[in-house]
């Protein structure tokens, strides 16, 4: 009679685990961001070129590609916290701005800004764009489908792993489970689905798990405290 209770009582808390209890995290590497910004943007570029075939736009869509490119570069290698971001444009300005100071006084050689960009030939055709963006979506398909087959599950009393095809399993108890949600880079932040990272520290297990690029951070982190609220 007592292990048919049991079964009774485990089969009620299952029941009990309703969609609203369960929160589905799913994240993403790094690299997607980039990925990401660079289709869109050759994607764009690429198109306008096929409607707008002059050589001065060529080359001046090039000169922003390469900008853009080289910013997504600096934040792959760096994480820019909203402090560092914001540290980071106002060097950039005061930079500027003591040149172009500098240059209007004598102390340095004025630099003519129109007579360095005719001399730069950084034309890309349309086809070249358009070939990166194919790629970037496509290798951003596969990390989609990734996404889907190596998530977590959390539930008012375990937290799920799911990996692979063949949905490999671990399951871990949330007893004394603490979470915290933050925005460690404002760049992904403001460019990839308001991401963010998800750091699960599981005492029974002694183990911190770190999920980073979860999308949609703050809706996820108020679900979390919905789900393990008592």
């Amino acid at each position: 009679m007592g292990e048919i209770e049991e079964k009774k009582e485990q089969a009620e808390t299952k029941e009990e685990i309703t969609p609203q209890r369960r929160v589905i995290i799913r994240t993403y590497p790094r690299i997607s961001v980039m990925l990401y910004i660079l289709g869109l943007v050759c994607l764009i570029f690429g198109i306008t070129e096929l409607i707008l075939p002059f050589t001065g736009l060529y080359r001046a869509l090039g000169l922003i590609f390469i900008t853009i490119y080289l910013v997504l570069g600096l934040t792959m290698a760096y994480e820019f916290t909203e402090v560092r971001l914001l540290l980071l444009l106002a060097l950039f300005i005061a930079a500027a701005i003591l040149l172009i100071a500098l240059g209007h006084y004598g102390v340095l050689p004025a630099i003519n800004l129109q007579e360095i960009y005719e001399k730069l030939d950084l034309a890309i055709g349309p086809h070249a764009y358009l070939g990166i963006a194919l790629t970037s979506f496509l290798i951003l398909a596969l990390i989609w489908i990734s996404a889907r087959l190596n998530y977590w599950i959390i539930e008012p009393n375990q937290i799920i792993r799911k990996a692979g095809i063949l949905r490999k399993t671990e399951k871990f108890t949330t007893q004394g489970v603490k979470f915290t949600a933050s925005i460690t880079d404002m760049f992904a932040y403001l460019t990839f689905f308001r991401s963010g990272t998800i750091i699960l520290d599981i005492p029974t297990e002694k183990r911190t798990i770190i999920l980073t690029l979860v999308p949609n951070i703050k809706s996820v982190e108020e679900q979390i405290k919905k789900t393990l609220s008592p």
